[in-house]
């Protein structure tokens, strides 16, 4: 009878251990978002910097290409805003998903740890687990996805704030004015 319920249980067991290990790596995915929000955050920060700062060197003078008008420095203000908000919620609902998730995890490996006791296994757990556990303390974790497909760069490149301006896409540059020079509206017939 107690061989009938150990071989009931040890599927129950793999299963749980795959599921504690999908937990893990969502964890470890949520890591990386939550990196990337953080990062983006800060990029929406610099941005709205950058709007106040063409925005108060203009003061109210004549608007060149490379500047922006209150109006559109306005508008791109408020769209700031609400990517703000927006990723504000996102973290949150993320961070939300965290929590749940290492409650889970830590039912999970309370559970599997009292199978583990009850099925006698826990020697060639621990002995699996715990050198693993011991020499990787002090390095940092790398999330599977990163180390099987690598992992992405963003460039951070300084760019000169005089020369090159977030806002230069907002108006065409002169030389792109002077290539489509040619290129005159015609009055429509009337």
């Amino acid at each position: 009878s107690n061989s009938a319920v150990a071989s009931e249980a040890k599927p129950i067991y793999r299963h749980l251990r795959e599921i504690r290990t999908e937990l893990q790596l969502w964890l470890e995915n949520s890591a990386v978002l939550k990196d990337e929000l953080q990062g983006r955050y800060a990029s929406l920060a610099n941005i709205q910097e950058e709007i106040a700062r063409v925005t108060s060197q203009s003061g109210g003078s004549k608007v060149s290409d490379s500047e922006i008008s209150g109006y559109q420095a306005a508008k791109f203000h408020g769209e700031i805003l609400n990517m703000k908000q927006e990723n504000k919620r996102v973290s949150s609902e993320l961070q939300s998903g965290l929590d749940r998730v290492r409650a889970m995890k830590t039912e999970a490996e309370r559970i599997l740890s009292k199978l583990e006791e009850d099925l006698g296994i826990t020697s060639a757990t621990e002995a699996r687990t715990t050198p693993s556990k011991s020499s990787s303390s002090g390095r940092p974790r790398i999330p599977l996805r990163s180390f099987l497909f690598g992992v992405k760069l963003k460039k951070h490149s300084k760019q000169k704030q005089s020369a090159s301006s977030l806002f230069s896409c907002v108006s065409p540059s002169p030389a792109l004015q002077k290539q489509s020079s040619y290129i005159k509206p015609g009055k429509l017939p009337e």
